[in-house]
């Protein structure tokens, strides 16, 4: 299923190669049918800085154009409570993994994109400028970034510790 690269924090220096300062661990699944848990490591300081606001909940978010370049002709681009993306040659960029935390990957795939903007705006997460300018998505900061395939923050292990188990 993965190949997860876990750095080391010391190096092996080699004199004839580049120094092997990984080890390769290899996941497996005896079947198809298998339970993936999450899981997230915190966000870097200077990424969190950049959600300034914070919501009724606690929530930090940012501000996010809702909108892409080009004109679409279908659902993308009506206007939408006022506002006609195509009059900037742009059309509705909907966050659809916001949209499917929201209300689910079954009724999400069956919303038109202003559908799908309404959700959002039910649920509280558009930006209304002070300045009458085009809304904004929230976007909230999540749980943290989920856990990629090369691992860097694990110390090593002690040549004492119980949970070293010999295998090489």
């Amino acid at each position: 299923m993965n190949e997860i690269i876990w750095k080391r924090t010391g190096a092996h220096s080699a004199a004839q190669r580049w120094g092997d300062v990984h080890d390769s661990i290899l996941l497996f699944s005896k079947s198809s049918k298998y339970t993936w848990n999450k899981v997230y490591t915190d966000y870097d300081e200077s990424y969190k800085a950049r959600y300034k606001h914070v919501d009724e909940s606690g929530r930090r978010w940012s501000d996010d154009n809702l909108t892409a370049p080009g004109v679409r002709n279908g659902d993308s681009g009506a206007a939408w409570r006022g506002f006609n993306p195509t009059d900037k040659g742009n059309h509705w960029k909907v966050s659809s993994s916001a949209v499917v935390e929201l209300i689910g990957q079954e009724k999400a795939a069956k919303l038109s994109t202003t559908e799908k903007l309404e959700v959002l705006e039910r649920h509280g997460q558009i930006h209304w400028p002070k300045s009458g300018g085009f809304p904004r998505f929230k976007r909230v900061l999540g749980k943290g970034m989920p856990l990629q395939d090369v691992i860097t923050d694990i110390a090593p292990l002690n040549f004492q510790a119980q949970e070293r188990i010999g295998y090489p």
